[in-house]
């Protein structure tokens, strides 16, 4: 593994750990606060995808890696990319739904 290998690597589970224990601390405790939320009129219903985010840059951030992670990857195995891309395509619909969350609350606010 080359020097440039090892720094991409470490730097991405820098920001990995990085955002797992930011999320932590941001996430609100209180369980009913994600049902009074102003939520867009396209998420799906809470049995399929009832998950709060902790914010939308670490959100778009954190797909924006992941699809460099797929095409890194897919350079070295192709089948290793094409394993990443519903991961890749799951983090930038969270991102999305993220962004929904935070353009209603600006308005109001």
């Amino acid at each position: 593994m080359s020097a440039g290998q090892v720094a991409v690597t470490v730097s991405t589970l820098a920001t990995v750990a990085a955002y797992a224990v930011l999320a932590g601390r941001w996430v609100c405790a209180d369980p009913g606060w994600y049902s009074g939320l102003r939520k867009p009129a396209w998420q799906p219903p809470p049995w399929v995808f009832g998950v709060a985010w902790p914010a939308a840059v670490a959100l778009g951030g954190a797909a924006l890696l992941t699809w460099l992670l797929v095409g890194v990857a897919g350079s070295a195995l192709v089948w290793a990319g094409w394993l990443l891309v519903p991961y890749a395509g799951w983090l930038t619909v969270a991102a999305a739904l993220s962004v929904g969350y935070w353009r209603p609350a600006r308005a109001v606010a």
